[in-house]
């Protein structure tokens, strides 16, 4: 479990875990915290036994680029000559932001190109 543990440390980075022993039983027991502390209380232990059970914090999720951003971003795409479809699919995975978000923001961008005169090329 202390393996286990530093290998969660050093692959997902400072989380924090539950550490659950012996459910459901008499000497159950629940240990939370840093994933790093946690480690270390256990390795202080002359042996760890039992049946063991380890949760995980999941990610934390990036921020969300704000429709500033987005809106930036398709307009370079644009000024660069890409169509409106590799656009929203390249803002799509560049930003995370959901898929109708950035398609709106792309079709307004490109119908005030066409209403400029410029046309639409997709």
């Amino acid at each position: 479990i202390i393996a286990s543990l530093a290998d969660v440390a050093a692959t997902l980075g400072e989380r924090r875990v539950a550490v659950g022993r012996e459910l459901t039983k008499l000497n159950e027991e629940i240990i939370r915290g840093p994933v790093r502390e946690v480690g270390g209380m256990l390795a202080a232990r002359p042996a760890v036994k039992g049946e063991l059970v380890v949760v995980v914090e999941r990610a934390r999720a990036a921020p969300r680029p704000d429709a500033d951003h987005i809106r930036a971003l398709l307009a370079g795409m644009r000024e660069a000559g890409m169509s409106l479809k590799d656009a929203v699919a390249r803002a799509r995975a560049g930003t995370g932001a959901p898929r109708r978000e950035i398609y709106q923001q792309a079709l307004s961008l490109w119908d005030e190109e066409k209403e400029g005169g410029k046309g639409i090329e997709d």
